[in-house]
């Protein structure tokens, strides 16, 4: 066997005792073994990345994620794998290396992408690039080819149902969390601040139109999966949330993860706002009632989501 990560000491599972880890290096000697004398680094987890992914940063060029084997999974990998082959040429998309959607072993799906350099891109702080104007060119760049691929469908809107139902159902948990003595702090105040926005949430969920054009999208453009380069050129990673629904979705989630200006455009200001308290209101859900723990990441989450909130105005 050619020389290994574990032979050449950039990994050693018996010391870390990950089982993943293992089943790691053993999809990418099946599936590639050129890469297996690169140095495997297990990365954390964002709080809120695709459902249960893990992360390995191999060698100096490429990322390797695992992620459990379901059918949604399954979709989700298949329309990445078509969006990003459709944007073939965009800068700043990278590139899949596996030759199909996804590889399976150990009850997971693998896929191997380019590494981006660089850092995610951080609203709340200075800039050297415009990267509101980079992010929004490069959405629109995504749209386009993903129109001139596989055009444009007609019919139910997964994104408005989701935010209907959430808004529906945010009274409710409301009063859950009222009788809550428990809760943490910061899901005290994110019950605080949904309780002003309640309303408005309705009204703006019931105005929302239910049916309507539908393409193939990114699905998650929040500012952590748009990476600045040293080049000074925007990417934008993390395609795995990749789905059919308004064109506008896309921008509407950007926007709903930034402070102000706010976006001129109607629709796209109320899927925006809807969208963040939509979020706002599943980690409510998710929190209240429960004993469950709050990670770090997910206190900053909801922090930055409370402090966008009340400077909207």
């Amino acid at each position: 066997m050619r020389n290994s990560p574990l032979s050449k000491g950039f990994w050693h599972p018996a010391a870390d005792g990950d089982q993943l880890n293992r089943q790691a290096q053993a999809v990418l000697s099946k599936h590639h073994a050129l890469y297996d004398r690169e140095p495997l680094q297990r990365l954390s987890r964002p709080s809120s990345s695709f459902g249960d992914c893990s992360i390995w940063r191999l060698g100096p060029h490429l990322v390797l994620r695992a992620m459990p084997e379901n059918p949604s999974i399954l979709r989700g990998l298949s329309d990445a794998w078509d969006l990003i082959s459709a944007c073939v040429g965009i800068e700043g998309i990278p590139k899949q290396i596996n030759h199909r959607p996804a590889w399976t072993g150990f009850g997971h799906y693998w896929t191997l992408a380019e590494w981006l350099p660089g850092h995610s891109w951080n609203p709340f702080e200075p800039s050297r690039i415009d990267a509101l104007e980079h992010a929004k060119g490069l959405l629109q760049q995504i749209q386009k080819r993903s129109i001139e691929s596989f055009g444009i469908q007609f019919g139910t809107l997964p994104g408005v149902a989701s935010r209907k139902k959430l808004a529906n159902r945010l009274p409710q948990v409301l009063t859950q969390a009222t009788r809550d003595k428990n809760l943490p702090l910061e899901i005290v105040r994110l019950s605080i601040q949904l309780e002003k926005r309640s309303g408005e949430f309705s009204n703006l969920a019931s105005r929302l139109p239910e049916n309507g054009p539908m393409i193939l999208l990114h699905g998650d453009a929040r500012p952590a999966n748009f990476i600045i380069q040293p080049s000074g050129r925007l990417g934008l990673i993390d395609f795995y949330s990749c789905r059919r629904d308004h064109p506008e979705m896309d921008q509407a989630r950007l926007h709903s993860s930034i402070p102000g200006p706010w976006v001129a455009n109607p629709l796209v200001a109320d899927l925006a706002r809807t969208n963040r308290w939509g979020s706002m209101t599943r980690w409510l859900c998710q929190f209240a009632g429960s004993q469950g723990q709050i990670s770090a990441p997910i206190k900053q989450r909801i922090e930055e989501l409370i402090r966008l909130d009340s400077s909207d105005q």
